[in-house]
C-alpha cells in the first residue's frame, strides 16, 4: 500500500476544514431560519390573541354602549376582586343583562344610599330602583342595618328604661369619641291624637304622660280589660289621649357631627299656654300687631327671613328724624327704639357670622338687663311670663355653655349658634319627611319616623353634599337666616 504523501495529507486536512467550515454555516443558517420562523409563527400567535382581544373588547363595549347592565360597577368589581379574564367577564356582563347573574358585595356609599331612598321614598322607591340598572339592595338587605336605630316611646312609666335605650341607639358606634359639651334640646311637636299597640313591648301607647299615673297598666296582655279599663279612663277624664309629643334630644358642641340625637318621645297633653293677643307693653306703650301686620306677608307664615328683617330694621328707628314729632308720636319712637335695642342685642349673636364670642357674650347680657328692666316695670303685660323666663332661661344657658366648654377643653371652639333647638326642628322635619311629608303622625309613627331620621341624619353627616338645605336657611347675609350653623 503506497503511503501518503505530505501534499496528499495537507489537501484532504483543507478539505475536512472547508468541510467542518461548511457544517457550522450550515447549523447557523439553520439556527437564523428556525428564528425567524418561531419568531414569525409566535407574531402569528400574538396577532390571533389581539385580534380575538380586540373582539371581545368591541363585544364589550358594544354591551355597556348599547345597553342597561345591572349593576355594572359591582361587575368590574368582582371581575376584579375574583381575577376574571376579560372573556368571563364578558360573559358575566350578558348574564347580568339577561338576568342570569346579580352582583353582590354593596358598598357602604349603596347601603347608605339606599336607606336614604328606602326612609324618604318608602319600599316601593326601593323596589322600583332594585330593579333598575342601578340594582339597589331589597329591603331585607336593609333591615339588619336598620335595626340599629329602633328608638322607643315612652309609656310614661318606664322613662328611665326607655331613656337608657335610646341613649345607647343613638350613641352606639361611636368609638373615636373627643370631649365636647353636650346640650339638651327639648320640644313638642302635634301629633295625630290616637292610640297604638307596641308589638315588641305590649304597651299601648298615646295616652298622656300627665294623668298615665290614673291607669292602673298600658300593657295589653291576653285579654281587653286593659282597653276597656283605658277607654272608660279616656272618657271619664281621668286621662287623655296625646295632643302633642314631647321630645328631648342631645345635641353636640362640634360643627360636623351636631345633629339631633333623639333620646326621650313621650306623648303629652296640649300645652294651652298662649300669648298675649293685646300686644307688648313698653314704657306705658302699647306695641300690638297692627302696628306691623302690614310688614309681614301672612301668606307665608314660614318666612321667617322676612320676620328677622323686620326685627332688625327696627333698631334703625333711632335715627328717624324726632324734633317735629307730636309729644305721643315721640313716645311711641322711644318706645320702638327700647325693644329694637333689645332686640338686636338678642339677635345678632345668632345672625352674624362676624360676631366673637365675646362680643356675642356681651350682646346677650346686654339683652338679658333690658329684658329684666322692662319685665320688672310692666310685668305680663310686657310679655308672658313663661316667654320672659325662656328668654332668660336662654341668655343663662349661653354663659354657662361658655364657662363649661372653656373649662371642658380651652382650644376648643365654643359654638353658640347650636345653643337653642333648631336642630330639633331639623329632626322634626326629617321625621315629616320619611313620613311622606305627613304633617302630623301617632307617637308610634313618629318614633319609626324619628329612628329613619336618625339614619338620615348619620348618612348627611358622612355625605353633607345629598342633603338639601332648607330654602329659608340659605345665608346670604345675616338678614337671610334666622339662625346660623356650623358649617355657615
Amino acid at each position: 500500500m503506497r503511503a501518503t504523501t505530505h501534499e496528499e495529507s495537507s489537501i484532504v486536512h483543507s478539505a475536512m476544514h472547508n468541510s467542518n467550515r461548511s457544517l457550522k454555516m450550515w447549523k447557523s443558517y439553520m439556527n437564523i431560519k428556525n428564528f425567524w420562523c418561531a419568531l414569525h409563527l409566535n407574531a402569528a400567535r400574538s396577532i390571533k390573541q389581539l385580534q380575538a382581544h380586540k373582539l371581545t373588547w368591541t363585544k364589550l363595549l358594544n354591551i355597556v354602549g348599547t345597553q342597561d347592565v345591572p349593576a355594572l360597577h359591582r361587575v368590574f368589581q368582582n371581575a376584579k376582586s375574583f381575577k376574571w379574564s376579560i372573556k368571563k367577564t364578558l360573559e358575566m356582563i350578558q348574564d347580568a343583562v339577561n338576568g342570569k347573574y346579580h352582583a353582590k358585595g354593596f358598598s357602604e356609599l349603596e347601603l347608605d344610599l339606599a336607606n336614604i331612598i328606602y326612609d324618604l321614598g318608602g319600599q316601593a322607591a326601593l323596589h322600583a330602583l332594585h330593579h333598575s340598572p342601578f340594582a339597589f339592595p331589597l329591603r331585607k338587605t336593609l333591615t339588619e342595618l336598620q335595626s340599629e336605630y329602633n328608638l322607643r316611646v315612652s309609656t310614661g312609666k318606664t322613662i328611665a328604661d326607655d331613656l337608657r335605650h335610646n341613649m345607647e341607639v343613638v350613641l352606639n358606634g361611636e368609638d373615636d369619641v373627643k370631649l365636647v359639651g353636650v346640650t339638651l334640646c327639648i320640644d313638642e311637636v302635634a301629633s295625630d291624637g290616637r292610640l297604638s299597640w307596641i308589638s315588641t313591648t305590649d304597651d299601648i301607647v298615646g295616652l298622656c304622660h300627665e294623668h298615665i299615673s290614673n291607669i292602673e297598666s298600658t300593657k295589653m296582655g291576653p285579654s281587653l280589660d286593659v282597653i276597656y279599663a283605658i277607654s272608660e279612663a279616656v272618657r271619664d277624664g281621668r286621662v287623655h289621649i296625646e295632643q302633642e309629643i314631647l321630645v328631648a334630644a342631645l345635641g353636640c358642641n362640634d360643627n360636623k357631627d351636631y345633629g339631633a340625637k333623639p333620646i326621650l318621645i313621650l306623648p303629652m297633653c296640649l300645652d294651652k299656654l298662649l300669648c298675649s293677643q293685646k300686644g307688648v307693653l313698653i314704657n306705658d306703650t302699647l306695641i300690638n300687631k297692627n302696628a306691623i301686620q302690614a310688614l309681614l306677608d301672612w301668606k307665608d307664615p314660614q318666612d321667617v327671613p322676612r320676620a328677622i328683617k323686620l326685627l332688625s330694621l327696627i333698631p334703625e328707628l333711632h335715627t328717624l328724624d324726632w324734633e317735629d314729632m307730636s309729644p305721643s308720636e315721640l313716645q311711641t319712637h322711644n318706645a320702638f327704639c327700647l325693644l329694637g335695642e333689645m332686640l338686636e342685642a338678642l339677635l345678632q349673636p345668632f345672625i352674624n357670622p362676624d360676631y366673637t364670642i365675646s362680643e356675642q357674650i356681651i350682646s346677650l347680657v346686654k339683652f338679658a338687663h333690658i329684658l329684666y328692666a322692662l319685665f320688672k316695670k310692666h310685668e305680663t303685660a310686657f310679655m308672658p311670663a313663661h316667654l320672659y323666663s325662656d328668654f332668660q332661661c336662654t341668655f343663662h344657658a349661653a354663659i354657662h355653655w361658655v364657662a363649661c366648654t372653656k373649662k371642658l377643653d380651652p382650644e376648643h371652639h365654643v359654638l353658640l349658634c347650636l345653643l337653642g333647638d333648631d336642630i330639633l326642628e331639623r329632626l322634626f322635619g326629617h321625621v315629616r319627611m320619611a313620613g311622606g311629608h305627613s304633617p302630623n303622625v301617632a307617637a308610634d309613627e313618629f318614633c319609626q319616623h324619628a329612628s329613619a331620621a336618625v339614619r338620615l341624619g348619620d348618612a348627611f353627616y358622612k355625605y353633607p353634599e345629598w342633603e338639601q338645605k332648607p330654602h329659608w336657611l340659605m345665608l346670604k347675609h345675616g338678614r337671610d337666616a334666622d339662625h346660623l350653623t356650623p358649617q355657615q
